[in-house]
């Protein structure tokens, strides 16, 4: 069963969100204390390197700057290497990587919605 893209693009910009939300207004210690805020952001980035992985190579194509393949590669350690986690790299990675895909994956979804 194939799924629309834009359910993808949706999956991504939720989980993005709740990312945000989750870690906003804390620091990186408390992320690493917060066992329950910290689980939370790792299923959400499970979540969102599942979409990004279906999402068609056309769209990925227009945003090279984005790292696609990084992404989908960290939901695997997530899923099958979690023990090798490193919390500096997820947070990193919150900080630095998950903006520009929040932004891009609105933008794709206002593309989605406007005019054809």
């Amino acid at each position: 069963m194939s799924r629309d893209p834009g359910l993808y693009l949706q999956d991504i910009d939720a989980a993005c969100e709740k990312v945000r939300l989750l870690v906003e207004g804390i620091d990186f210690d408390t992320f690493t204390d917060e066992w329950r805020t910290r689980d939370a952001v790792l299923h959400n980035l499970k979540v969102l390197g599942d979409a990004v992985r279906r999402l068609p190579p056309s769209f990925k194509a227009r945003h090279t700057h984005i790292p696609w393949s990084r992404i989908v590669g960290f939901r695997d350690v997530l899923a099958h290497a979690y023990f090798t986690l490193d919390d500096t790299i997820v947070w990193d990675m919150i900080q630095n990587e998950l903006p520009p895909l929040h932004e891009v994956a609105r933008q794709l979804l206002s593309e989605l919605d406007g005019p054809a």
